[in-house]
């Protein structure tokens, strides 16, 4: 029999703007129900802004080693391990992720659910499938904070060749020879031009030609307009 819940508020999706609210929710006294079916941090810990962070650290580095002849110090070209720049994201992943953790965030006094949400009606939500349903939720307010997905373009023949989405791209063990990107919003643009740094030929569409500021420095040269 599913367990009935009555809080006030109800928050889907376990991302930064779920976690913050449900948090300060809880922190001003308020009873507040969790949910989230994939891993809590949502995108922003791990397929986004932390992982992107991080290799966007590993790219200034690289870029600092080619660079350094104006400050007295002899350039050198940096070795680069594809495996070990990976291996240095998750561990930055690993670092963070405590703040987002289940423990954590039910300090606060949250009630947090693993599972996947779905609404019964405009006033209930519930966990598990049917008929195994886990949870009732009827609460006074709900947000549903469940982010977005990327989706992948209607390109011909796009299912022949492989292709990364943010939701992989972070899982990438081998260095690519060649990396073209579409569309340009910051997560892409990071990724493109910290990829330059490692010497990966990389196109970006030309239309937005000058996304790559505070970037590693000398990158933008290696990046090559495409249409």
């Amino acid at each position: 029999m599913a367990e009935k819940l009555t809080p006030d508020l109800c928050v889907i999706g376990a991302g930064a703007a779920g976690l913050s609210l449900a948090a300060a929710a809880a922190t001003l006294g308020v009873p507040v129900v969790l949910v989230e079916k994939g891993r809590l941090g949502g995108e922003h810990l791990n397929t986004g802004c932390v992982p992107s962070k991080a290799m966007i650290a590993a790219g200034n580095r690289a870029e600092a080693m080619r660079a350094a002849a104006p400050f007295g110090v002899k350039s050198t070209t940096p070795t680069i391990e594809f495996d070990e720049v990976n291996d240095h994201i998750h561990r930055v992943i690993s670092a963070v992720a405590p703040n987002d953790a289940k423990e954590r965030i039910a300090g606060f006094g949250v009630r947090v659910i693993e599972g996947e949400a779905r609404f019964l009606d405009g006033k209930t939500v519930v966990v598990g499938p049917e008929p195994d349903i886990k949870f009732e939720i009827k609460a006074r307010r709900f947000v549903i904070a469940t982010g977005s997905r990327p989706i992948v373009p209607t390109i011909s023949g796009i299912e022949q060749v492989p292709y990364l989405t943010n939701e992989n791209a972070f899982e990438t063990r081998e260095r690519p020879k060649h990396l073209k990107t579409r569309w340009g919003e910051t997560p892409n643009k990071e990724w493109c031009t910290t990829n330059s740094a490692w010497f990966i030929a990389t196109w970006v569409p030309a239309a937005r030609p000058r996304h790559t500021s505070n970037r590693p420095s000398q990158t933008g040269s290696r990046i090559k307009l495409s249409r």
